[in-house]
């Protein structure tokens, strides 16, 4: 009897475990893919085109940072854009005072500063964009909050969006 005993509780034990890896393995890739979408965005760009996304920094704690990176493909490879570049926002539950944001287009830092100064209706920015030889330009934004900042980031969140237009030159 005790070996009878033995044995079932080893099987459960065994299909527990796999039943825990095989979990385990369908989190890994379902978030990887999500990941990926969420930091890395590639839009066409032509005379008249608009984009227009949502953020949330809900999930930033002190020493922490985000990226994205969103690649403007030319339309037409000969053409000149005006790119019109809006922050608006939708919400804030304390966290926009204590987020530094670096933006910066192809490698040229077009805003540095407060992500509160970046929200501010009178900010915004226009940039001509000329594809370059990987016929894209290339919008880089990093979100990070300072480790310095101590328990007032603690449940603070903020909403904002993100306008892209662009028009042929």
């Amino acid at each position: 009897m005790n070996r009878k005993l033995a044995y079932i509780l080893i099987a459960t034990m065994s299909l527990m475990i796999l039943a825990g890896i095989a979990l385990s393995l369908v989190n890994y890739y379902t978030n990887k893919g999500k990941a990926m979408e969420d930091t890395e965005t590639t839009i066409t760009i032509g005379d008249n085109t608009s984009y227009n996304r949502e953020f949330n920094l809900g999930k930033l704690n002190p020493g922490d940072s985000v990226e994205y990176t969103i690649r403007l493909n030319a339309k037409n490879k000969s053409s000149v854009y005006v790119v019109s570049v809006n922050y608006e926002e939708i919400a804030d539950h304390g966290l926009k005072h204590l987020v530094d944001v670096r933006l910066t287009m192809d490698g040229n830092v077009v805003f540095e500063g407060k992500l509160a100064d970046l929200l501010k209706p009178e900010t915004s920015f226009s940039l001509e964009c000329e594809p370059s030889e990987e016929d894209s330009v290339v919008l880089h934004a990093v979100y990070y909050m300072s480790d310095a900042i101590g328990n007032e980031a603690m449940g603070t969140s903020a909403d904002f969006g993100l306008n892209i237009t662009s028009k042929a030159k």
